[in-house]
């Protein structure tokens, strides 16, 4: 949670795997926990998960940036 709450920007699965250093699927379980508890909020972009801190969106626009999108996709695409 901390880790999540520390970026402005939504991260996607993979990228908290890097760096807490656990497991795809035990970060995923734990993040869908998480959003069960209202704590954080799951964005679907191009078929990945990001993960944003509740107290980082707004309810009425879950609008990612364009840049954003772009890097995630990159991302995907380099590994």
């Amino acid at each position: 949670m901390d880790c999540i709450q520390k970026h402005k920007n939504p991260l996607s699965t993979r990228q908290l795997c890097l760096e807490l250093g656990f497991s795809w699927h035990s970060v995923q379980q734990y993040c869908l926990e998480l959003q069960l508890k209202e704590k954080i909020n799951r964005l679907e972009v191009a078929g990945t998960h990001l993960w944003i801190s509740n107290k980082f969106v707004v309810k009425h626009n879950r609008q990612i940036s364009q840049p954003l999108l772009q890097q995630e996709q990159e991302e995907r695409i380099s590994t």
